[in-house]
C-alpha cells in the first residue's frame, strides 16, 4: 500500500510539474516555442548574443543571427525612442551592443513580414520572423556570459 501511494504521489507531482512553462533561456528556444504556437505570444526573459543592428524608419532591432531572415532569428524591436533611453541605462550606444550578450523580458511572437517591390507593390511573398517587442528600457539588461 505504501509503495502504491509513493507511486501516486510520483505521479501526482510530475503531472504538477508540466503545468509549469519552463522558462526559455535562450534565441533559438524563442523562435521554436513561437513557431509551436504561433498566434501565442511566449512570454519570458531571453538570452541572446547581437549578432547584426538594423533600422526602419524609427524602430531599431537587434538580431540573435547575422541575417535577419535567418528562421532561427529572434528580433528585439526597439520602439521609437527606446534606444536613445537603453543608451543612458546601459551606458553604451546601441552600435556597441553588438557581439554583447543581453537579457531581453517580454513577449515572443512570429510575424508575418511581407515581401514589397521597390515601388512598394505587394509580390505575395512572405516569410516569417519572431519579434520581441520592447517599449522600455527596463526590459533589456546585460547578461553575464
Amino acid at each position: 500500500m505504501r509503495r502504491i501511494t509513493g507511486l501516486l504521489l510520483l505521479a501526482a507531482l510530475s503531472g504538477c510539474t508540466t503545468l509549469t512553462p519552463a522558462p526559455w533561456t535562450d534565441a533559438a528556444d524563442a523562435v521554436r516555442a513561437a513557431n509551436v504556437e504561433p498566434a501565442r505570444p511566449i512570454a519570458g526573459t531571453f538570452v541572446m548574443t547581437v549578432q547584426a543592428i538594423g533600422g526602419e524608419r524609427d524602430r531599431i532591432f537587434l538580431n540573435s543571427e547575422r541575417d535577419y531572415r535567418n528562421q532561427n532569428c529572434l528580433t528585439v524591436v526597439l520602439a521609437p525612442g527606446v534606444a536613445e533611453q537603453l543608451a543612458q541605462q546601459l551606458g553604451v550606444d546601441v552600435p556597441a551592443l553588438l557581439h554583447r550578450r543581453l537579457s531581453v523580458r517580454g513577449q515572443a511572437q512570429r510575424v508575418r513580414i511581407q515581401l514589397n517591390t521597390a515601388q512598394g507593390q505587394a509580390t505575395g511573398k512572405y516569410y516569417y520572423q519572431t519579434h520581441l517587442q520592447v517599449d522600455d528600457p527596463a526590459q533589456i539588461a546585460f547578461a553575464s556570459p
